[in-house]
């Protein structure tokens, strides 16, 4: 067995080239960790919509009325951050059901912009 070697002139062609490469390896770890976080949400996302969708119909519009009725009545005058939090997770809930229709929401968005304090 022999060992090849160059010539101390395509060592450093080599080494160049992958002096080259680093900063593209970097580039492409960056987008793979933004695609891997992007898909995450998207995953996270869809998945709390479709538990919500597999729901029974009537548990799931059975749900969507208690917790509207929630939003409508304790939440519309909430005072008190931990409320106000409760709040608006629930609001934020609510995008998950197929019945949330224009009203709904116009109530979402209601209780999840950002008070001033």
């Amino acid at each position: 067995m022999y060992a090849i070697r160059g010539s101390p002139g395509e060592e450093s062609l080599m080494t160049e080239h992958l002096s080259r490469m680093h900063p593209i390896c970097r580039w492409l770890a960056g987008g793979l960790v933004v695609i891997a976080l992007v898909a995450f949400a998207i995953v996270h996302q869809t998945g709390s919509e479709r538990e919500v969708r597999s729901l029974p119909d009537p548990e799931r519009r059975a749900l969507y009325q208690r917790t509207l009725e929630t939003l409508k009545t304790t939440c519309a005058n909430a005072s008190g951050p931990t409320l106000r939090e409760y709040c608006r997770e629930q609001a934020e809930f609510m995008k998950n059901f197929p019945e949330c229709d224009d009203a709904c929401r116009a109530l979402v968005l209601q209780l999840t912009i950002t008070r001033p304090r």
